[in-house]
């Protein structure tokens, strides 16, 4: 009598863990492809690690607040449009209680007592989380996107261009033309994804120069530049994912630790190597007249002042087309 009291008793326990599990696991498994679950365990490593770098959404929730499972099928949806733009993650407090009371303590006091699930956004630091009292919803998410950093140059005229050009001569270039004065969350959230792997410009069409000099036609119009030459033209639909797929291809070779060090002070810019006629200065005069080379014609044009007039230009590159066919393939 008394084993089967005891076995019943083991039988039970046993399936309350049962239990338990399976309503945490059904709770969660159809979000497993598109939220990141964060626990004690890993929450540092997933959100505090990549607060200089990456913003977060966190939804804490109890099993039994209400209405739960609808809130969780809704945040999926939500992830699913924002994937790899926004990390959105999920703790369960039932099974995080320190994690919870760490985290929701001070923004939401009366957390534990109360019956609904609460979110949090985490925007890069220094800015301090806050608490996100709105429904959950595409449009409602997406007012946050501006708190996205962006790693993209604005180009203002052909000479920052240049400057952009000599910049980490042998990582690959992202030129973004548009009729925007700005970039936007998706083209900030992908330079941040290929930081240190690709370089960001943002060129408005008003640019005419650079835009006739690309031949674009249409915005936008993403170019790939490798060593100062267009490689590849995106084809494909305006979204995070395709574009990040097609620049993948290009953001292999720099991946960090390959020995590619692009540390800011570290950074030799050569604006002269790109433009028409460069400046001959100290820093410049190895790259323009054939620092290790014995042959090859160097011209220098010495006159007062920094600025060329038109003329002169003219004359200089009329110059240097007539000596073209002697300088190529040198």
């Amino acid at each position: 009598m008394k084993t089967n009291i005891f076995s019943c008793v083991i039988s039970f326990f046993i399936l309350l863990l049962f239990c338990k599990a399976y309503n945490t696991s059904s709770l969660l498994e159809t979000i497993k492809h598109d939220l990141q679950i964060v626990n004690n365990s890993n929450f540092n490593t997933v959100v505090n690690k990549f607060r200089n770098e990456k913003v977060f959404a966190v939804l804490f929730f109890k099993k039994s607040n209400k209405n739960i499972k609808n809130v969780i099928k809704n945040y999926n949806d939500v992830a699913s449009k924002f994937k790899g733009i926004l990390t959105l993650c999920v703790v369960d407090c039932d099974e995080n209680a320190s994690l919870c009371e760490n985290e929701l303590s001070l923004y939401v006091p009366d957390y534990k007592s109360s019956n609904t699930h609460h979110f949090l956004i985490y925007p890069i630091n220094p800015m301090p989380k806050f608490v996100f009292k709105d429904e959950i919803t595409e449009s409602n998410i997406k007012k946050y996107t501006y708190l996205i950093p962006s790693k993209i140059d604005i180009i203002k005229d052909t000479q920052s261009f240049n400057v952009f050009l000599s910049k980490h001569e042998n990582m690959p270039k992202v030129l973004i033309f548009s009729n925007k004065k700005k970039p936007n969350y998706v083209l900030n959230a992908l330079s941040n994804s290929f930081n240190k792997k690709l370089m960001f410009a943002y060129i408005n069409n008003e640019n005419e120069e650079l835009v006739a000099k690309y031949n674009v036609k249409n915005l936008p119009t993403i170019l790939l530049l490798k060593k100062n030459k267009v490689v590849d033209t995106y084809k494909g639909k305006q979204n995070y994912i395709n574009i990040f797929d097609w620049l993948n291809v290009y953001s292999e070779t720099f991946v960090l630790g390959g020995g590619f060090d692009i540390s800011p002070d570290k950074t030799n810019e050569k604006p002269w190597k790109f433009e028409l006629i460069p400046k001959f200065t100290k820093l410049s005069h190895g790259d323009i007249c054939f620092k290790k080379a014995d042959k090859g014609l160097c011209l220098i044009y010495l006159k007062e002042g920094e600025k060329l007039e038109k003329s002169e230009i003219d004359m200089l590159l009329s110059l240097k087309e007539k000596f073209k066919p002697h300088i190529d393939g040198r």
